[in-house]
């Protein structure tokens, strides 16, 4: 059976349109700008001196005819790769997908990073791995000094801080790089997701019985924080299943839990939520 005939293959297409796939194959495509442009243009001149001026039609049909096909396979290829659940295609759709939850005119600020882990937690090594957690706890530190973007390699432990300068509701999502969307707060042993103004936050926390290690694979990972003023449902309740610290779903779940936080914060006023991201490069 064809991969897009499969339960998986239909979800995948029910959020992956032709118009998915066609930015998929352009946002390829524009990526090698700059080696078809100096094609073009060497295949121009080389056009110009051989054949001459007569001969240029035929050469602009050439390279329209190239173009077309180019796209073409770039369609088919992207499609090749939401049908097959490719992480990269995966987790770069998720990160579309919150990077359109914005609020430029929030009347608050939340802050968020990530900081190397400062120690190996102290049950690292119990059941549950990394997702068998005591607690999350308050943190006593301070966001890093400097904005720029994070790097760590696979099988390192980090920690993920965030605050803000008024008392709010925080949602705090993981889009991996394996393509799936993780809910870090609220969570398990936090369903409650208020924080008070100024306090700093960690997940894990000083106290916590895990660590958040990054399992690759290599790429892209975003931290999208969501804060309301006041208590919205913003889908928290579905966000923690029994037995689980975190929630984490693959991209089809994810996509249809970010459309909810989508929908439902566009229907509040512009002054009371507001929206941060952070990314950070996973490398081997």
């Amino acid at each position: 059976m064809a991969a897009t005939d499969s339960p998986q293959g239909n979800a995948l297409s029910d959020i992956f349109g032709t118009k998915e796939l066609f930015q998929l194959a352009m946002q390829k495509l524009s990526s090698q700008l700059l080696v078809f442009s100096l094609v073009v243009v060497v295949l121009l001149v080389a056009g110009w001196k051989w054949i001459g001026p007569e001969g240029l039609p035929l050469i602009l049909a050439v390279l329209f005819v190239f173009l077309v096909a180019t796209v073409g396979y770039l369609f088919a290829e992207a499609k090749r790769k939401v049908a097959s659940g490719d992480p990269a295609t995966m987790s770069a759709h998720l990160n579309r997908r919150v990077d359109q939850i914005t609020n430029k005119g929030a009347p608050f600020t939340v802050k968020l990073w990530t900081i190397p882990a400062a120690k190996k937690a102290a049950a690292a090594n119990a059941p549950g791995g990394a997702t068998d957690a005591r607690d999350i706890a308050v943190a006593a530190t301070a966001p890093p000094a400097s904005a720029a973007p994070a790097s760590y390699r696979i099988g390192e432990a980090i920690k993920v801080g965030f605050s803000a300068d008024r008392d709010c509701y925080l949602t705090l999502l993981n889009i991996g790089t394996s393509g799936k969307l993780t809910v870090l707060f609220p969570n398990a042993m936090q369903p409650d997701n208020f924080i008070a103004a100024d306090s700093v936050h960690e997940i894990p926390g000083p106290d916590a019985g895990f660590e958040y290690r990054l399992q690759g694979p290599p790429g892209r990972e975003g931290l999208k924080a969501v804060a309301t003023l006041d208590k919205v449902d913003l889908g928290a309740a579905h966000f923690t299943p029994e037995g689980d610290l975190f929630r984490t779903v693959s991209a089809v779940e994810g996509a249809r839990d970010i459309a909810v936080i989508q929908t439902r914060v566009t229907e509040l006023k512009q002054e009371t939520w507001t929206e941060v991201r952070t990314v950070f490069t996973v490398s081997p």
